[in-house]
């Protein structure tokens, strides 16, 4: 499960992926045939494995160890993007990406890539 969770993840890409919320990216990798091949019984608990180290491997990969301390309930409703800049981010680099200044425009410019 692991080396599917990251086979998954280049498919994605950081690009696409940073869109998505975490419900998503779990949503494309229960998609994978491989994943679905293992995952054929009807039994939980395969599937709260697999899910455990497919989070694991998003989180060590994108996120800081600390990222999956956010409640659940709370990471379900950010994006990837959203989870990686409130870890990887120090409290003056997350101001320096104030939109209303021109030095956080520029930054978010270099940072993000906005939807199209």
């Amino acid at each position: 499960m692991t080396t599917a969770a990251e086979v998954q993840l280049e498919i994605l890409g950081k690009e696409s992926l940073f869109k998505m919320t975490e419900d998503e990216f779990l949503e494309a990798f229960f998609q994978d045939p491989i994943v679905q091949m293992y995952l054929m019984k009807e039994n939980g608990i395969p599937k709260h494995l697999a899910t455990k180290f497919a989070l694991e491997v998003l989180h060590q990969r994108y996120f800081h160890r600390e990222s999956l301390l956010l409640p659940r309930h709370e990471r379900k409703k950010l994006k990837i993007s959203q989870i990686w800049s409130i870890h990887n981010f120090r409290s003056d680099q997350v101001e320096a990406l104030d939109p209303f200044t021109d030095e956080g425009r520029l930054s978010a410019t270099l940072f993000w890539k906005f939807p199209k």
